[in-house]
């Protein structure tokens, strides 16, 4: 198995994520926080400014358990995405470039397709294959016109 196609643990970031996990969360955060402090403000109660701290860290802690999970489930689902495309256009790659192939190989005459087949076995096999390819017999690139 080569290291591209190594398993990771689900819940492993890749770096590739790193810095968009860390400013998505940062982002949420920010606002989170500043709704809060915000609200605990603007309700001007008569509380000191230690109670409201603590109601502003009271208000706060649930809410970044919860972004924390739905920041990692985001990037999660990216990275997912990501590697099922990823999947999809190497399988349709190697498809289209096998057709390719093909489609290539027909537009060859037959004696050269016919030469080339011989040409492999003898490859294949180890000996030496001296046989000089056919002539195009004045066949000019593609059409086959003379």
């Amino acid at each position: 198995m080569t290291p591209e196609e190594e398993r990771v643990p689900i819940w492993d970031i890749p770096g590739l994520w790193t810095w968009s996990y860390y400013g998505l969360f940062g982002i949420q955060i920010a606002v989170v926080s500043c709704t809060v402090i915000w609200h605990e403000i603007k309700s001007a109660t008569r509380d000191s400014p230690y109670e409201t701290y603590i109601a502003i860290y009271h208000n706060i802690s649930p809410s970044v358990i919860a972004i924390t999970a739905q920041t990692l489930v985001i990037i999660l689902a990216l990275e997912g995405l990501r590697m099922l495309a990823e999947r999809y256009l190497k399988k349709r790659y190697s498809e289209g470039k096998a057709e390719g192939e093909e489609a290539a190989h027909s537009l060859y005459p037959p004696e050269i397709r016919e030469w080339n087949r011989r040409r492999l076995e003898a490859e294949e096999k180890g000996e030496d294959f001296n046989e000089p390819p056919p002539a195009f017999n004045g066949r000019n690139g593609k059409s086959g016109k003379r």
